[in-house]
């Protein structure tokens, strides 16, 4: 095996005092790229330290004097820099030798043009998956980070192979040919800290630029960060819509980069990164920390499951926000943007060109990854092309032109089915409705309707199945059918929809509705809310009537939970919960109508529901709204048992609008 050269010795001696003990671990040749650390003695301290902290916390966590000096070595040329501990899991840094790591370049100095970058084991970002990903994004036109693979050393201590990946720099925007313009992220420290986390981290998380002090320091930059500021606060309150503030054929192009890597993990609202693109005034994605290529039809597409057009009926207990992106998805110019992309993305041709321009740089990037893990091998190349299938076969479902529309608010019919069963439904009952067009198969003419019945406190939703004859609306004989699980520009994720049998079974339901339409609020009704296996099976059963009906519940589809909703006695008032059942996990939620706040009672604009799980899920922040302002109020809630919460005072964060300031008060108690 091969050492460092005498003269980096020679440099390790002057620069660290006494050197650390040499292990060489894998043979490189002298002409491959290497960069080398010189850290000294108490600066590596403090990074032991720090890993040290991370292990017993089981994550890492970020400090005041988390950076260190060291000396980088590049093609023969020191350069001063400052390095930290990187990755908030514990692949980053639990072997005793191979750490993650930050690297600051001092002044313009840069490594390969990056000035700023991480340097990793190639394993936390899945080998050559990573690489892949980012070459692809390059390749449809995205900003992309450089992400190759490099020798490293760490005090003569040479390690294998690591990845060395670009930070956000606004060396990124101009190596791409964009103007300057700021690089920012969801920041969602809140999230680690109190893990696992924010119901709603979208909601929780502040907004925090790259290079903050150069930011502060320039007027035009400035006045940037206080529009994204401003565009996001409007956006998270629903008051524009995606296209009018995200470059919405670039963030469609992004989703479906990642929907052909078959894993989601770049969309995470802590991996994804954003520029601010002066000359547009609009927002682009900036892909990072994918990690996996995997099989799409286990997941499903990124599009599949969304409401649009801003309707959220089916989500009004806020359980699915958790995916900040379904807000981008509500829009039917990104849905129309989206399943464009689809189309072009998925072809063949597209893959095959892909492979053709990268071929010669993938074998010499797997060949330097061998030399330090010579069983390691790429599969995943196949998976890429399935993922393609995937998504045609998806595309082939939708009942109507990919290019020409999307599911969208239909237009008031003058005629609707006025009866179903026994039930009669007024024409003066319905509110509103809305087609989700799908493909049933064997029946190509259906569209499903969703139907807000007024008379219900909550808004009960009816859904039946109609067909179309002479472009109006008739009722059809109803009869169970699976259809897709996921429905192109629809909320649904079908299979055991209230209509789950014939129609005798869904009269039945429908009765059931309109009783607990008419009783008062539920109240008095439930006592005490205890689940068995016996009620999970009710659900999926077209028979309702095993539902126990003394305890009036009423079913409510809500993806991806099937919910129960009933009303129990509180300490002090009754209270309302729902129970959501999936795959026999059963949690239980408190609704929340009011929040005490030093003293001061602050009514929710919207009755929002704590939740947790009946075997012991960790306590979990969960956001509030509040009627004066826009409060992002965490409160930590864990489940006692079948029908009791315990809170834990935490703290409430207004978020300043038109700032980045959080100001943070305790809150005392809840209503």
């Amino acid at each position: 095996m091969k050492q460092l050269s005498a003269c980096a010795t020679l440099l390790l001696l002057f620069a660290c005092g006494t050197p650390h003990p040499k292990s060489t671990t894998n043979a490189f040749d002298a002409s491959e790229e290497i960069i080398q650390l010189l850290v000294k003695d108490l600066p590596m301290e403090q990074l032991r330290k720090k890993r040290e902290e991370a292990l017993k916390l089981g994550t890492l966590l970020g400090g005041k004097n988390d950076w260190v000096d060291a000396v980088l070595v590049h093609n023969g040329k020191s350069k001063r820099a400052k390095i930290r501990l990187k990755g908030y899991l514990s692949d980053h840094w639990n072997d005793e030798r191979e750490w993650s790591l930050k690297v600051k370049m001092a002044g313009k100095a840069s490594v390969n043009g990056m000035n700023r970058f991480a340097l990793q084991r190639p394993v936390t970002r899945g080998f050559m998956n990573e690489w892949i990903f980012h070459k692809f994004l390059a390749y449809n036109r995205l900003i992309a980070l450089r992400y190759d693979f490099v020798h490293v050393s760490i005090n003569g201590d040479l390690l294998p192979v690591y990845a060395i990946e670009e930070n956000f720099h606004s060396n990124l925007i101009k190596r791409h040919g964009k103007p300057a313009g700021v690089l920012f992220k969801f920041n969602d420290d809140l999230y680690w800290r109190h893990k696992p986390g924010l119901a709603s981290r979208f909601y929780g998380a502040s907004i925090t630029a790259y290079q903050a002090q150069k930011v502060k320091n320039n007027d035009v930059l400035r006045a940037q960060f206080k529009t994204i500021i401003a565009n996001i606060e409007e956006f998270r309150n629903e008051k524009v819509k995606t296209h009018e503030i995200f470059d919405c054929k670039l963030m469609a192009r992004f989703f479906v980069a990642v929907d052909i890597m078959g894993h989601h993990h770049a969309t995470a609202l802590d991996n994804i990164r954003f520029y601010f693109n002066p000359n547009t005034g609009l927002i682009e994605p900036i892909g990072y920390d994918n990690q996996l290529i995997s099989d799409l039809s286990g997941q499903g597409l990124l599009g599949a499951n969304k409401m649009i057009n801003g309707h959220r009926a089916i989500d009004e207990w806020n359980f699915t926000n958790g995916y900040w992106y379904q807000h981008l998805f509500a829009d039917t110019v990104f849905m129309k943007a989206y399943i464009q992309e689809l189309k072009d993305i998925s072809r063949k041709e597209h893959m095959d060109e892909f492979f053709s321009q990268t071929d010669d740089e993938y074998s010499e990037k797997l060949a330097l990854i061998q030399q330090s893990y010579p069983e390691y091998e790429f599969t995943r190349k196949e998976a890429l092309y399935q993922n393609q299938l995937y998504i045609r076969g998806e595309l082939e479902k939708l009942n109507f032109d990919a290019e020409q529309n999307v599911v969208d608010v239909v237009g008031a019919y003058s005629k609707l089915v006025n009866k179903f069963g026994k039930f009669a439904v007024k024409d003066t009952t319905i509110q509103k409705y809305k087609i989700a067009r799908a493909l049933d198969e064997g029946y190509e003419d259906y569209n499903l309707a969703l139907l807000d019945i007024l008379g219900c406190i909550k808004g009960g939703e009816l859904i039946v199945w109609l067909g179309k004859e002479n472009h109006g609306l008739k009722h059809r004989k109803l009869t169970y059918k699976a259809i897709s699980q996921r429905i192109m520009g629809s909320s649904l994720n079908v299979n055991g929809l209230p209509l789950n049998g014939n129609t005798k079974n869904y009269t039945r339901y429908i009765q059931t509705l309109k009783m607990l339409c008419e009783t008062d609020d539920f109240e008095g009704q439930v006592a005490k809310v205890t689940w068995f296996d016996k009620y999970y099976q009710a659900i999926d059963s077209t028979d309702r009537s095993e539902i126990d009906q003394n305890r009036a519940f009423l079913l409510k589809y809500l993806s991806p939970y099937k919910a129960l909703k009933a009303s129990f006695k509180g300490t002090n008032s009754p209270a309302e919960a729902i129970v959501l059942v999936a795959q026999n996990i059963h949690k239980l939620a408190i609704e929340i109508k009011s929040l005490a706040i030093n003293g001061q009672v602050i009514p929710l604009e919207k009755p929002q529901l704590l939740r947790g799980n009946i075997e012991g899920e960790p306590l979990t922040p969960v956001r509030f709204q509040v009627k004066v302002g826009a409060a992002l109020i965490p409160i930590l809630a864990r489940v006692v048992n079948e029908s009791q919460f315990e809170l834990k005072q935490f703290e409430m964060n207004y978020s300043i609008y038109g700032t980045d300031r959080i100001i943070t008060e305790p809150i005392l108690q809840h209503n």
